[in-house]
Order: structure tokens, then C-alpha cells, then sequence
């Protein structure tokens, strides 16, 4: 049975015997990008990776762990202040924040370049982590391969071309998107400076321009590095940076929503997935990403929004 997709789209699923693997195995992987679809051409590609591949080393990676830690408490603070103003100012910031398209909490959970380390593979078998720095300095040396990092998706549901079609999408809005909007945040901060000079009133609009420049700069960041993932072979050789893998079972948490009537696939392009709660509760078990909850319902909620307009 050929996936929904690819009957609408007039495809084939092109899945090669080994490309499927076991909830167990995915579990397993320590670094992996995950694709949940939201509609049939839209997915929520998120990036999750264990602490230990993760570049503890960096001091800048060091410095915006530190500043994110105090701007969370800072914030934490405001929102559980008393005060009548304080609560203004949270229910505003609310507001502007929920307007931002979930594309960008996508492309911002996929970290810089060099903030994850490589999985190098010698020709001995012998396997070591390595900065992205380290690794381009000793493949002139010696002969090594890069462990690919795998694309997990739905693949009764969609092939792996869709699914590079999908990032390739992500990777071309992103890259032009968020850096304009860097300038436009760094442009609008200059003109908050004024308020600085009013020592009772907190400068938060300036505030909330730096925190959206840097919000916009990861995304930035994060695109260009799926990217490169996906599109640059490695130092200019052929070893590919990622592999597509489908999950045994993954694709029936999308199928209750799914009417296979000949008039429902014909208008499938308006079709939502995961609108009850209960099936994207248990494929949010079923791939243990819980922290996943509050920004899958925020892309469902902003695509049904979308689609009545």
C-alpha cells in the first residue's frame, strides 16, 4: 500500500529495506533531527541531541548557556511579580510571542555548527567525538569518516524526498527571513535608547528587540546548518552528513485524523494533523519528546488559524 502522499501526490515511497528502523534503535541514537508532520507540506523539524556530544568546551557556547540561565530566571521573576505593571508587561510580551511563526522554534532547536561534536569513525574502527574545528584539521592527517546524523520521519507517510523537500523549504525562508529581521531588531533597538535616559522606567521594549535579534539569529544560525547538512558533502568528498530513516509504527498516530474518501484526499492539502489531543499526547510518548508539547500545539493552532482565513 502506497503511502497517503504518495497516492496524492502521484508518487512512490522510494524506502530502501534497511532504511526503517525500531522505536528502540531511534531511542537509542544520541543525536538526531526528528520530522513531525503538521500538514501535508509542512513540518515541525526538531533537533535532539544527549549531552555528551554536546561542545562543552566552547566558552562561547559557555557565556550563552550562562546568559540564557539569567535571562530564564529574569523572566521567571517577572512573571510571578505581584505587581500590576510587571503583570502588563507579561501579558504583552505574551502576546508578541505567540505571533511568532512556530518555523522559527523549529529552526532555533537545531544548534550552530559547532556546538555539537562530530562522531568520527577511523578506518581502524576506533570512534571518537571531535569539535567541527578539530575534525577539519586532523582529516588532512589521517583517514576518517563522519557518523551521518539521521532524519527520523512518518515514512508510511511521507518518502524521503518529500522530507528533503520540506527542509529545503525551511533552509531557504529561514536563511533570507531571519536575517532580515536581525537588522530590523537591531534597527528598531537604537531608537528605544531614549527610554534608557528615564531611570524609573524599564527600557523593555529594547529588551524584548535584543532578545528577538538574538531569538532570529539562532534560527538563522539553525538553518544554516541544516543546510549544510543536508547539501554540503563533507571537506568536499562524498560522505554524506545525514541519513533518512523511518520508525516502525511511527505513521499510524496520523492515520485517526486521515479520511482515505476520494473527496477528502482531493482537499488534503488543507488537511492538519494532530488536532486531538489524545493521539498527539501518545506520539509524543510513543517518541519520548514531551518538552515537544507546548510547540507542536502552538503549530497546530497557528495553522488552523491559517486556514480560516
Amino acid at each position: 500500500m502506497l503511502p497517503l502522499f504518495g497516492r496524492v501526490l502521484g508518487r512512490r515511497s522510494i524506502h530502501a529495506k534497511n532504511s526503517i528502523v525500531s522505536v528502540e534503535e531511534y531511542l537509542k541514537d544520541p543525536v538526531k533531527i526528528i520530522v513531525l508532520p503538521i500538514t501535508r507540506d509542512k513540518s515541525f523539524v526538531y533537533f535532539k541531541h544527549t549531552e555528551e556530544v554536546k561542545n562543552k568546551q566552547s566558552r562561547i557556547i559557555k557565556y550563552e548557556n550562562w546568559l540564557n540561565v539569567k535571562a530564564g530566571n529574569y523572566w521567571l521573576k517577572l512573571n510571578n511579580s505581584p505587581k500590576s505593571y510587571n503583570k502588563k508587561i507579561v501579558r504583552w510580551v505574551n502576546f508578541f510571542l505567540d505571533k511568532i511563526p512556530w518555523q522559527e522554534h523549529s529552526l532555533r532547536s537545531i544548534p550552530r555548527e559547532n556546538y555539537i561534536l562530530k562522531r568520527i569513525k577511523y578506518n581502524t574502527g576506533q570512534e571518537k567525538l571531535m569539535t567541527n574545528n578539530k575534525y577539519i584539521q586532523e582529516s588532512l592527517k589521517n583517514s576518517m569518516k563522519v557518523t551521518p546524523i539521521n532524519i527520523y520521519y512518518p515514512n508510511e507517510l511521507m518518502n524521503a524526498n518529500q522530507v528533503k523537500e520540506q527542509l529545503n523549504r525551511l533552509i531557504v525562508r529561514g536563511t533570507k527571513y531571519h536575517l532580515r529581521y536581525i537588522f530590523y531588531c537591531i534597527l528598531g533597538i537604537q531608537f528605544t535608547l531614549p527610554i534608557v535616559l528615564v531611570p524609573i522606567v524599564p527600557n523593555i521594549p529594547g529588551f524584548y528587540l535584543a532578545y528577538r535579534a538574538y531569538c532570529n539569529f539562532q534560527a538563522y544560525l539553525g538553518a544554516k546548518h541544516i543546510g549544510t547538512l543536508l547539501n554540503d558533502p563533507i571537506n568536499g568528498t562524498s560522505n554524506v552528513q545525514v541519513s533518512f530513516k523511518g520508525i516502525n509504527n511511527y505513521s499510524k498516530y496520523f492515520q485517526t485524523n486521515i479520511n482515505t474518501k476520494e473527496q477528502q484526499i482531493n482537499e488534503f492539502s488543507h488537511e492538519i494533523f494532530l488536532q486531538d489531543k489524545d493521539s498527539r499526547d501518545q506520539l509524543l510518548s510513543f517518541l519520548q519528546l514531551p518538552e515537544m508539547k507546548k510547540e507542536l500545539e502552538k503549530a497546530i493552532h497557528q495553522e488552523t488559524l491559517l486556514i480560516k482565513k
